[in-house]
């Protein structure tokens, strides 16, 4: 696959998952405000709810698909080890690819839920895989 297969794919991952967030459901927000009235706890609107998902989603994901990704780069390399110079070179490069996707996506995993924070005006806390408007996380 050359460059620009692999970004447009990317992009099409992306915007897919992504989607999620910019079509997130208004009635939530207004369902959660009415119930938490009597509190004055602030509600999460949907918005931070969709971000929530979204984080909830790639920390329960990402950390296992890596590491199979791995597993299976490093099977690849050893295993392409016993072939012809043609294959073995195909087999190296299949699995680089592997473990450079692996890391790309420890690297989303890190930053997407930062930036997302950064980009709505919250800050991010890594625990508990919320946004809060002001202050410091929650231990």
């Amino acid at each position: 696959m050359n460059f620009a297969r692999i970004a447009f794919l990317s992009f099409l991952i992306f915007s897919t998952l992504f989607a999620n967030v910019a079509f997130a459901d208004e009635d939530t927000g207004a369902e959660a405000s009415t119930s938490l009235e009597d509190t004055g706890a602030e509600a999460p609107t949907s918005l931070e709810t969709a971000l929530q998902g979204f984080c909830t989603m790639l920390y329960s994901i990402v950390g296992t698909l890596a590491f199979i990704m791995v597993v299976f780069s490093s099977i690849i390399f050893s295993a392409g080890q016993f072939f012809g110079a043609e294959t073995r070179a195909r087999m190296s490069v299949w699995a680089n690819s592997m473990l450079i996707g692996a890391i790309t996506g420890i690297l989303m995993v890190i930053l997407v839920p930062w930036f997302l924070g950064m980009l709505i005006g919250v800050t991010f806390c890594a625990g508990n895989c919320t946004f809060i408007s002001s202050g410091s996380c929650p231990s």
